[in-house]
Order: structure tokens, then sequence, then C-alpha cells
């Protein structure tokens, strides 16, 4: 899993997540990118759950789809994160993987997000305007508002730092694991930026550990 927020607005999106995948047994396995850049298309995708599906899904828009912006993958996406999910995957419907596009729209002149998940057959969903947070977005909506409002880069930061200690909070089962660093997409009708703007206190703990698991 991972720790996933952004800031959706008509004309911008600012986006984190961080950067620790773990094995199956919930142990460190390795740092990866999950902000997954398509500028030709205007659009990002990323996700939370299975990271091979986000990098199928990444690698199937790359090579057979043809457009302009992200708003193409609407005719997709559904049918073909079912497939891979569920037929190429082999995934079990208790695992819950979700995926995220975001993207500026051209003929619309704004952005717009999706949200399609496993639980729910990948159904497409349309995202509000506003904040997302994800996990444990219920519990910290109103510190994590207060952070943004004060400074929003600084505030970005505190927000998953509160995520991961939640995280670490619970039982090693229950955990989504966040850790590593986090990325930030700053994105515009113009400019898109992806950035590594903090890394967490055990990161080279981690990293250690994922090394040593490797001999």
């Amino acid at each position: 899993m991972t720790a996933l927020n952004f800031i959706l607005a008509e004309q911008y999106l600012f986006l984190v997540s961080d950067t620790l995948s773990l094995t199956n047994d919930k142990d460190s396995f390795k740092y990866v990118t999950k902000i997954l850049m398509l500028p030709h298309l205007k659009g990002v995708i990323c996700g939370t759950g299975s990271f091979d599906l986000i990098l199928k899904w990444y690698e199937t828009i790359q090579k057979k789809i043809i457009g302009r912006d992200i708003d193409i993958l609407r005719n997709y996406s559904s049918d073909e994160l079912v497939k891979i999910y569920f037929d190429e995957l082999k995934a079990k419907d208790d695992h819950n993987s979700t995926i995220y596009h975001f993207g500026y729209i051209p003929g619309k002149e704004k952005f717009e997000g999706y949200v399609y998940r496993s639980k729910n057959g990948f159904a497409e969903e349309k995202l509000d305007y506003g904040l997302g947070l994800k996990p444990f977005g219920n519990e910290i909506a109103g510190y994590a508002r207060q952070q943004i409002e004060d400074n929003l880069v600084d505030g970005l930061i505190n927000i998953m730092c509160k995520q991961k200690e939640l995280d670490e909070a619970q039982e090693k089962e229950e955990q989504v694991g966040i850790g590593g660093s986090i990325h930030l997409l700053e994105f515009t009708k113009t400019h898109q930026k992806l950035s590594e703007i903090y890394q967490f206190p055990d990161y080279e703990k981690k990293f250690y550990e994922m090394l040593d698991r490797q001999e």
C-alpha cells in the first residue's frame, strides 16, 4: 500500500506519495516511484495496493493507447484494469487496490481526477475538488486542512508524518506501510514538476534492512 494525498482544483494539482514498497509479509522491500507522469497526455497516474497493477497499467497506456489528454483513458480504464488485475495478476478479491488518474483537459480548460477501485470492479468514480487523504482521511482531516493553510509544502510533509505515526501504531498485519521519502508533484496547465521533498528519519535504517534481505 502507500500514503497518497492530493489537492485537486480546476487549475492545479498537488499530489504526494511515499516511496516504500513492502513484501507480502509487510517487511521493507525497496523504494520506488509511485507517481507516474504522462506529459504527452497532460496527466499522471498513481495508486495504492498492488504496485504491479500500477506498473502494468502504465505500460499498457504507453504501448497501446493513442491520445492527447488524460480523458482518453476513460474509454479503456475499467475494462483494462479488470483484465490486468484479475486475469493477468490473478489478484484475490480481499486484496484491495486503487488507481487514480489526474490531468488537465484542454477541451474543458480544467483539471479532473478519477478513481478506480478493485473492490468496485474498477468502475469509474469522478473525484471532487478539494483535499484527498489516504490513509486515515477522516481521522486527520481537520489537522490536515490546518497544516496546508499554514504552509503548503511543510503541511504536506507534516500530514504524511502523521499518517506514518498512526500506521505504525497498528498491529503489523494491519499496517499499509509508509516510509522512504515523500515525492511531490506540482502540476498546472503549463508546468509539471516531480521532486523529493522529504526523507523520513528511518530512511537509512529501512534501506539497509532491504539490502540485508537481498543477501
